[in-house]
């Protein structure tokens, strides 16, 4: 097996095998992970504002649920809210509903 620099070329000295070969071309070898000069990671920064805006949300949710706490909706009963529908059909009719007319 031949030694590779970090552009996968071969060494041009590749006569030095064993650990004395190894050793000498410590610096030339690929590392075991790929590291990619090029390429940008969010890093540190990006792991802060992602924690912020997470946050953010749980408190506006957590907000959110009090408010929808609060509201006491209570549904009108079957038979009141058909009343009312009644009447107010029975306004429409007989010309009472409150518009006026020219």
């Amino acid at each position: 097996m031949a030694l590779v620099n970090a552009s996968f070329a071969p060494l041009a000295d590749t006569s030095l095998s064993g650990p004395a070969g190894l050793i000498g071309h410590a610096g030339h070898l690929v590392p075991l992970a790929d590291f990619n000069q090029n390429k940008v990671t969010p890093g540190l920064l990006g792991f802060v504002v992602f924690a912020a805006i997470a946050g953010a949300c749980w408190l506006l949710m957590k907000s959110m649920n009090k408010q929808f706490k609060k509201i006491d909706f209570e549904e009108t009963p079957q038979a009141a809210s058909d009343a009312v529908v009644a009447a107010d059909a029975d306004a429409g009719a007989s010309g009472t509903s409150g518009a006026k007319t020219a």
